[in-house]
């Protein structure tokens, strides 16, 4: 009996001690991203999102110092907003939106993609052209690449920097002063590159001719903009097993021959107009016609231009269930129409003037619900890919609302629980008279600035609230800053 108790007491201690680990024991059992500087519950702060709040300052208007302070001073105003999210979130004060027909469009759009790829990426370059690529790459791809480049809109920004660095000034201050590539938090550094990971072929080729310490002289053009690159130091590497590299290649090769693929793609889509049997109901077709050419431009808003104005043709809710086009397994109605309609740019809705925008727009319809159903029928809409696109708008959308639920949180803690009495205001003003003081006029009455005193003392109330609530909930969700990582990122030299 005694060893029988014994057990049971050694098993409570043990679950208790599992789930009873501390805060700070839970957080660190989440791996840490590299570019994670801080982690709030289970959420990380980046250095990209302290890097874009960051002010623009020109060269040498504040120190190094300075300017560690001020990313600070912005990495614990986004740990506190972080908390009123994640406080606000648990409470239920998130607001209520439903973007499932948002996801389904990534979905569809995604599905559509990799139904593209299938057929017409995979036929067009088979599996022996990617081998044969793989075999060059491996050859001339024995090298491995350690890079960084500042990135600028404009050639005359990026020859200026250019002329800076040959004069001597630092490239990882530049690239952090002026780049407008997410890596400019780092310097500007790519890390490790090989030949196929740069998507540029122009930028690939000049870090690849490049030796270690060299510069480009000439600015590069991407779609990005203009690069200015220096290569750090090179080396030999382990070339990747093709099954990892295929989707790679099969892309690259791909934007080579673009025009083609676009060719192929719509003669593609077209082919499935005979696949599905599709025929058009010529009457509802012709009605759907007169309809449009009979719609008036309706600004969206009063004050909108008619440039903004969508031009939506107007139905019966019978009228909307008449069928536009059948095709096995299905059909396409006035309704169908005029939801995706809705959903176009009001400049590049068709007008009853133009019978031909108006067939294209109801011909790439069509072209999508077919594209759609065909994608299900290969299993396509269950693709990693699509699942990822899904996940990632998905996350986006959750943002949101826990930013939302912070605001509203913000209110309902801080902004609706402040009253200012008449008495109190008075209180403020006359122990922060000189606060209040001018050269006009050194000894105000406290109703020439009763507005501004309100104001302070409200800011003033505001900031204790939110002071004691940050303690409060820094202790129920924990924080951690990390600090290396900080540092790296944001201690620079001069």
């Amino acid at each position: 009996m005694k060893n029988l108790i014994l057990i049971k007491l050694v098993i409570i201690i043990f679950c208790l001690a599992v789930s009873c680990k501390t805060k700070k024991e839970r957080m660190e059992i989440k791996e840490i991203p590299d570019e994670a500087v801080a982690r709030v519950g289970d959420d990380f702060i980046y250095a990209y999102e302290i890097e874009k709040k960051s002010p623009k300052y020109s060269p040498g208007l504040i120190s190094p110092e300075q300017d560690f302070k001020v990313k600070y001073e912005i990495l614990n105003n986004l740990i506190e907003k972080k908390l009123f999210e994640l406080e606000g979130y648990s409470r239920g004060l998130a607001p209520e939106i439903d973007y499932s027909s948002e996801l389904e469009a990534i979905k569809i759009a995604a599905s559509i993609q990799k139904l593209y790829e299938k057929e017409i990426l995979d036929k067009i370059i088979p599996e022996e052209r990617l081998k044969e690529e793989y075999s060059r790459m491996k050859k001339i791809g024995g090298i491995e690449v350690h890079a960084r480049h500042i990135v600028v809109k404009k050639i005359k920004e990026a020859r200026d920097i250019i002329e800076k660095l040959f004069r001597g000034e630092n490239f990882e201050t530049l690239a952090m002063q002026f780049s407008i590539d997410r890596t400019n938090v780092k310097g500007g550094d790519l890390g490790w590159v090989s030949r196929g990971d740069i998507p540029y072929k122009s930028l690939e080729d000049v870090i690849f001719n490049l030796k270690p310490g060299e510069i480009s002289r000439n600015p590069v053009q991407t779609p990005a903009g203009y690069h200015i690159v220096q290569v750090i130091e090179t080396r030999e590497k382990e070339f990747e097993p093709y099954e990892m590299k295929k989707d790679q290649i099969r892309q690259q090769l791909g934007a080579s021959i673009k025009d083609s693929l676009d060719i192929l793609a719509i003669r593609f889509a077209d082919s499935l107009f005979n696949a599905y049997n599709t025929r058009i109901n010529q009457d509802v077709y012709n009605l759907l016609l007169q309809r449009t050419r009979e719609a008036k431009p309706v600004p969206k808003l009063a004050e909108s231009s008619l440039a903004d104005a969508t031009t939506i043709p107007k139905f019966s809710d019978e009228e909307k269930k008449m069928i536009i086009a059948f095709y096995d397994g299905g059909a396409f109605t006035i309704n169908d129409y005029l939801d995706r309609l809705q959903k176009i740019s009001p400049h590049k809705q068709p007008k009853g003037d133009d019978p031909a925008i108006f067939d294209e727009t109801l011909k790439r319809m069509l072209n999508n619900v077919l594209l759609w159903k065909e994608a299900r029928k290969k299993g396509l809409d269950k693709d990693p890919f699509v699942s990822f696109a899904v996940e990632n708008r998905r996350q986006a959308y959750e943002a949101y609302k826990k930013e939302k639920a912070g605001d509203s949180l913000s209110i309902l803690e801080i902004t609706s629980k402040i009253k200012i009495l008449p008495e109190e205001a008075q209180k403020y003003f006359l122990e922060n008279r000189s606060k209040y003081a001018s050269k006009d006029d050194p000894a105000p009455e406290f109703s020439s600035v009763q507005e501004r005193v309100i104001r302070d003392l409200t800011n003033f109330k505001a900031d204790q609230i939110k002071a004691e609530l940050i303690d409060k909930y820094k202790k129920k969700w924990g924080v951690q800053i990390f600090e290396d990582n900080f540092k790296k990122f944001f201690l620079r030299k001069e």
